[in-house]
């Protein structure tokens, strides 16, 4: 997420966003994907509206390690139409791949090295405004559109390797909430070789279903969360040789105080490690048990949640910025009280619940 603080403060300070040693860990790769969780179109019109994310142009020169972006997620529209359209602009402008909007047809990113074919499809489950424009002509691709398992089909039957790059979850859960994971199992065997998930904001975990990869929840790459949970993730390396076996490999970041990111550190490292595998272990528990485990671990997600965030703003703020942001917030803290009693485990994502917001 390029706009808010992160923008804000690469503006003011032309610090680099992305530490010198990740940009050359990543840069090794063969391919990069990310998600853009913010429109490339200009300046934020209203400073106080948190829940917008626009970001400047400026920004994309930070990122140049990245080769390809979905921009298939919940705030793409946070500058309507002309907001999408200027952010595929920019992209183009810089020679970046986008995927998750389409004319005619939906058409996946295809790569092709040497003996390997794989298919990336990137789609979203949630987007926050809904579009609106009825002259708009792209296509926003969606979690259930029939274009998704017709482009799985066809692709594994040319031989491809297929990557389904999904926008979807409850927020700040560890957990993935049962409904979304029988979506994605189902797409599984619909004939998807792997599956990776973003959007709720806080390091996940992983499952083998029917000795396919899925990854829920890579945290927060960049961002301005204020909370530690808000400022982690996984960098997820995967490397598929010619008989399309799997293996991969995590890389924990944090996000320090003055935004920029880094690779997570001794002590820190393996205690992100350790919270991915102890929850990744709770997935192999069966269908039925694994619900009454998520109606359960929720509440402590968001209450865990809540104490990380207060502890955050004690620890990194001053007493006046931490009185005005329970003010300014008041609303934000008393809903996710609430989400607390709040059985999502039916629920694909948080849209699905208006008073969750």
């Amino acid at each position: 997420m390029l706009g808010r603080e992160v923008g804000v403060n690469y503006k003011r300070n032309n610090k680099k966003i992305v530490s010198k040693e990740i940009v050359k860990k990543i840069s090794s790769s063969d391919f990069v994907l990310a998600n853009l969780e913010a429109p490339i179109a200009g300046e934020l019109k209203d400073e106080d509206d948190i829940m917008t994310f626009i970001a400047d142009k400026k920004t994309l020169s930070e990122v140049k390690f990245i080769d390809a972006f979905s921009i298939a997620n919940n705030h793409i529209n946070d500058a309507e139409t002309k907001g999408i359209e200027e952010t595929i602009k920019q992209l183009n402008n810089e020679n970046f791949i986008w995927n998750g909007f389409y004319l005619d047809s939906y058409k996946p990113i295809l790569i092709e090295k040497k003996d390997l074919k794989c298919a990336v499809i990137c789609c979203t489950d949630i987007l926050n405004i809904q579009i609106s424009d009825e002259n708009y002509k792209r296509k926003l691709l969606w979690l259930d559109s029939s274009e998704i398992d017709d482009c799985i089909k066809f692709h594994k039957n040319e031989g491809y390797f297929v990557i389904l790059y999904v926008h979807g979850g409850i927020m700040f859960s560890r957990y993935p909430n049962p409904k979304f994971r029988e979506i994605l199992h189902s797409k599984i065997d619909k004939g998807a070789d792997l599956i990776v998930t973003v959007h709720p904001h806080v390091i996940g975990s992983q499952e083998l279903y029917k000795d396919k990869l899925i990854f829920y929840s890579l945290g927060d790459f960049i961002m301005d969360g204020n909370s530690d949970r808000r400022r982690s993730s996984m960098i997820l390396g995967i490397e598929i040789d010619k008989n399309y076996s799997v293996t991969y490999d995590l890389l924990p970041t944090v996000i320090k105080k003055d935004l920029t990111t880094d690779l997570a550190q001794n002590k820190t490292k393996d205690k992100l490690l350790k919270s991915w595998n102890n929850s990744s272990q709770k997935l192999e528990l069966n269908a039925a048990k694994y619900r009454v485990f998520y109606k359960n671990i929720y509440r402590k997600e968001i209450f865990s949640h809540i104490m990380s965030t207060m502890i955050f703003q004690i620890k990194n703020k001053s007493f006046l910025d931490f009185v005005i942001i329970l003010i300014g917030r008041f609303k934000d803290f008393k809903n996710m009280a609430r989400w607390m009693f709040k059985d999502t485990s039916k629920m694909r994502n948080n849209l699905e619940d208006k008073n969750m917001l």
